[in-house]
Formats: C-alpha cells, sequence, structure tokens
C-alpha cells in the first residue's frame, strides 16, 4: 500500500491511526518525518537501542522521533514490539539479523550506516561507539557528570583511573578518580603518608592538591570541583579508614554537599550508617553539619578564641563547641603508639566505637544516589 503522506501535525497522525484501526487496513508508518522500508524480517545487528511494546506502528515511529539520537525503527506486527535503535543498519544488509514479522525503517535523506561518533569515539562494528575520555554512549556527545554516570554505562567495570567529567553547571570539564565499583565511585580525597610534603592552606583546598612524597598516592580534588559534583545530583559521601593491619573502617553520610568558595565551602549531610563489607567507622561527623571550612590560613570555626585547624594542624569543617571529633587530614601514626602519646595532629576519628589508635590511610568516596 502507498505511503501515507507526509504530516506535520499529532493530532493528524493520530487520527490516520485511528482511520487505519477502524479500516482494517496496515498504514505505512509516515509520521513527522518520512520513514522508509530497509528490511523485511530482518534486524540490524547491534544492542545500540531498546525494544518496548506499542499499540501499533505509527506510534512506535512517534517514538522515534521524540527521540534525539533514534536514527531507525522497527515494529514487530505480531509481538507488537517496538525497536529503537541509535543506528540504521547497512543498506546491503550485511549487518542484519533475521528476525521473523518485523519491518525495519530508517529515516528518509539519512545514508544507511553506522552512528556518526563525536569526541573521538570510535564505531563498532555491532553499531554504537566505543567512547573515550569521559563521553558517554550512544554518540559520544556527552560527558560523564561523575562516576556513577559512567559506571551505569557497564563499559568500565571494576576500572580504577581517571576520567574527565562535567558535572551539571560546572563551567568546564576536569579530571577525577574513578573507582568503577559499587555503582561508581568518585575519589574525592586520598591520604596515606606524612604531611610534611602538604601544607594544609587555602590555596590547595581552593586548586586541589598532590603530595610530591615518594611512593605516595595522596591526594585531593578542588574543593570547587567537589561543589559542582555535589550540588548537580544528590551525593552520598564515604569516608574510609584504614589502620596498621590493613583492616579497613567506613561510614556513609547521606546528602553530603559543598557549598562554593563564598560561603567557605559549608558543608552539608544526613545522617549516616555503616558500610557492608567493613568495620564500622560510627559516627565521627556528629555536629559537623553546616560547618565552615578552615585551613591553617583561614580561620572559619565559629570561635574567637581558637584556631582549630592550627591546634589540629589540617584542614577540615571544625566547629565552634568542640573543634572536631575527626581529623582525616592529619599526621599518620606509627607504632608503637598509646593514649597519652596522641597528638591532636594526628590522624583519628574518635566515635563510640573501639577504634585502634594506629591510623595509617583515609579515602573519601563520593556516590552518586
Amino acid at each position: 500500500m502507498a505511503s501515507l503522506a507526509l504530516v506535520k501535525h499529532s493530532y493528524i497522525s493520530n487520527l490516520l491511526y485511528i482511520v487505519c484501526i477502524i479500516a482494517f487496513i496496515q498504514c505505512d508508518p509516515v509520521v513527522f518525518e518520512n520513514f522508509n522500508l530497509n528490511s523485511q524480517g530482518s534486524l540490524p545487528l547491534s544492542s545500540a537501542g531498546f525494544v518496548m511494546n506499542t499499540r501499533s506502528k505509527v506510534e512506535c515511529i512517534q517514538l522515534c522521533v521524540s527521540g534525539e539520537t533514534c536514527l531507525s525503527v522497527a515494529y514487530n506486527t505480531v509481538l507488537h514490539q517496538c525497536y529503537i535503535f541509535y543506528i540504521q543498519g547497512a543498506s546491503d544488509g550485511s549487518d542484519f539479523v533475521p528476525v521473523a514479522d518485523v519491518k525495519h525503517y530508517i529515516k528518509f535523506g539519512q545514508s544507511a550506516s553506522v552512528l556518526v561518533c563525536q569526541n573521538g569515539g570510535v564505531s563498532l562494528d555491532g553499531g554504537g561507539c566505543n567512547c573515550t575520555d569521559g563521553y558517554l554512549t550512544p554518540d559520544c556527545g556527552q560527558r560523564m557528570r561523575d562516576c556513577s554516570d559512567g559506571f551505569d554505562t557497564g563499559l568500565f567495570n571494576g576500572e580504577i583511573r581517571e576520567f574527565t567529567i562535567q558535572p551539571t553547571g560546572a563551567p568546564a570539564p576536569f579530571t577525577v578518580l574513578c573507582e568503577m565499583v559499587s555503582g561508581g565511585r568518585t575519589v574525592m580525597q586520598k591520604y596515606d603518608v606524612n604531611p610534611a610534603y602538604f601544607q594544609d592552606y587555602w590555596s590547595n583546598f581552593v586548586n586541589g592538591y598532590v603530595s610530591n612524597a615518594p611512593d605516595s598516592n595522596s591526594f585531593g580534588l578542588a574543593f570547587p570541583a567537589v561543589h559542582y559534583i555535589t550540588s548537580s545530583r544528590p551525593h552520598d559521601a564515604m569516608f574510609v579508614l584504614e589502620d596498621d593491619t590493613a583492616t579497613r573502617y567506613a561510614r556513609l553520610y547521606s546528602n553530603f554537599v559543598i557549598g562554593n568558595e563564598a560561603d567557605k565551602f559549608r558543608v552539608t549531610l544526613g545522617p549516616s550508617s555503616p558500610v557492608a563489607g567493613y568495620q564500622d567507622a560510627g559516627d565521627g561527623l556528629v555536629g559537623m553539619n553546616g560547618s565552615l571550612f578552615s585551613s591553617v590560613d583561614q580561620d572559619n570555626d565559629g570561635n574567637p578564641g581558637r584556631h582549630c585547624a592550627e591546634e589540629f594542624e589540617a584542614g577540615w569543617w571544625y566547629n565552634s563547641v568542640e573543634c572536631s571529633r575527626v581529623n582525616i587530614l592529619g599526621y599518620p601514626t606509627f607504632m608503637p603508639y598509646t593514649s597519652s602519646d596522641m597528638c591532636k595532629c594526628n590522624i583519628h576519628w574518635n566515635t563510640t566505637e573501639s577504634l585502634p589508635l594506629v591510623l595509617m590511610k583515609t579515602t573519601t568516596y563520593l556516590i552518586a544516589k
């Protein structure tokens, strides 16, 4: 049957759909744009798309029209399944697989070829793109907002490496360390050496820091970057501590947000909970919610009689009452140590839990919810 004339408005296409139902005829799909029949009884050999049930070919085509990245569509007339593809398939049928009762259509005027990959992405033989440098599928046209975006693609499972991301609202992309496990973790800070190699000045937290100590993996993500990540969508923060026996302790804080520099990187955090697979560190951040950040050269703790960052020799969100019960950016402690030997400047996490005196390493992860 000849194709229906090209229509421009959704109410016309819906009317045509009703006419087709009443007349018991099979209408060729022409909704908003022309779609040419590309194959019968076969589909593109690609996973770059999705399947859903629809009432008709017209409704199926409408889904493709409204999808910015949809390049071709197929409809199973028996199962009433609509296949939306990010590729069109080769016109010679070389990349098609037999599927009964389907017709595959491509948009009129488009070449029957693999989706064009942007930003250095490489086309895959089966369709879609292999994206690099933090760009997302299907066409590598958008960067990851955080490491959780990359994890959700399923392409980087288990990888631990740097990616370039750009959270919503960030004026430019930046590089972060991602651990592509457990939903995707953006590493906010890692600390594992004597901080004599790192001074806790305000500028280091604004610009980010990397320890120059030998064999060190210590670094801190620039706080403006943390602000953009945690403000773009809800995140939890997981604090992990490790002792000299490699036992790991952790605590997860919901709705973790850091404000901008004008607001002195004010921290907001919700309730905390233990983390499966770790010893429970307990709630060490009691009373910290709403605190401003202080460094050794900028006192924002709200207590005119104390300078907590100087006392603890580390930058942190101190409060005016007790400074802080934790100091995860302090000096690692070394054996032998007793409680009388402990210094405020040592790494510590004081809670009702029985944590060891000797804490050697700390890591903070940001996890999108």
